[in-house]
């Protein structure tokens, strides 16, 4: 059963949402203009028909065109570069998402291969297609970003003068959930942590709390707002943070925190600013489908507030 995660519109909080006094702006500046160097070396070592296919410009309507489902795609695939260009990829991810984020990354593209060897349904799954677009020029002053994308992935930051913007939409999914025994990578279930958190949560929930946190018998079978329809959730729904104890509350904040992992720090303290800065009561917990763990027990939860949308859907 697939796991899908994704976060539009913010990533945010630690526990308690605590805050380092030293000032991240300068380091948070430093840390993209090191990430724009990096992306130049890079694709000055592509020949011109890698760099034509790799770069679209900023404005252009494919930097809205995310998706997570297996297909071609604007960019420079995997599959186009030699093994030292996509060790060079691999690094630039690495330094641009930090260890977490890279991880999970690099064991979804992973599970495309058991994917592939498990199915019988002959859908292709390739661990060779997944893209990467650079939009615009990455440099110290103006607007630019980037996508890397494939099944179940897709990763995508905006720059205005060395300033990460916008780190989402951020998606991560996983299929299978959990690898099934009799494969090299058996017991790895890329989202544990996400799903642990969130189930952590809804058990500490009182008869009352999760009469409202459930807001459907069954789950939605895909995100609420996926692409093309980011804007679906208008209101938050659910259980709000201010009728939550203290308990419940960190480990909402601590499930927060699993998706602000996928970025590094300094990025990571920024997006708990802005989430500390909007305010924890407008936060609302939702969940739908089965509340007990089990084969083919599909669920859904969702974290939604002023500053967030996160949304996972098994």
């Amino acid at each position: 059963m697939p796991t899908r995660r994704v976060v539009v519109g913010g990533i945010a909080a630690t526990a308690g949402l605590a805050v380092s006094g030293v000032p991240a702006i300068g380091r948070s500046e430093a840390l993209g203009r090191t990430l724009a160097e990096r992306f130049r070396d890079w694709l000055g070592g592509l020949t011109d028909r890698q760099r034509d296919r790799a770069i679209v410009p900023f404005d252009d309507v494919e930097r809205f065109n995310w998706h997570y489902t297996p297909r071609r795609r604007k960019g420079l695939p995997l599959e186009a570069m030699t093994e030292p260009q996509r060790q060079g990829l691999f690094a630039l991810l690495a330094f641009g998402l930090g260890e977490a984020g890279y991880a999970k990354t690099r064991d979804i593209i992973r599970l495309e291969k058991v994917l592939g060897e498990i199915e019988t349904f002959g859908f292709s799954r390739d661990p060779e297609l997944y893209f990467l677009t650079v939009f615009g020029a990455p440099a110290d002053t103006g607007v630019w970003g980037w996508r890397f994308e494939g099944h179940h992935l897709s990763l995508n930051m905006a720059f205005r003068d060395a300033t990460l913007v916008a780190a989402t939409p951020c998606f991560l999914g996983a299929n299978p959930a959990v690898v099934p025994v009799g494969h090299d990578l058996a017991g790895l279930e890329v989202l544990s942590g996400e799903i642990g958190l969130a189930r952590t949560l809804l058990n500490r929930l009182d008869d009352g709390q999760r009469g409202a946190a459930v807001i459907a018998d069954r789950s939605f079978g895909d995100i609420v707002a996926g692409p093309g329809r980011e804007n679906a959730l208008a209101q938050p729904e659910g259980l709000a943070v201010s009728a939550m104890t203290t308990d419940q509350t960190e480990t909402l904040v601590a499930l927060i925190e699993a998706y602000a992992g996928v970025l590094p720090e300094p990025w990571a303290s920024d997006e708990r600013r802005r989430v500390q800065t909007a305010g924890l009561d407008g936060i609302h917990f939702a969940w739908a489908g089965a509340t007990e763990p089990g084969p083919g027990r599909g669920h859904y939860f969702r974290v939604h507030g002023p500053a967030v949308l996160i949304e996972y859907d098994n």
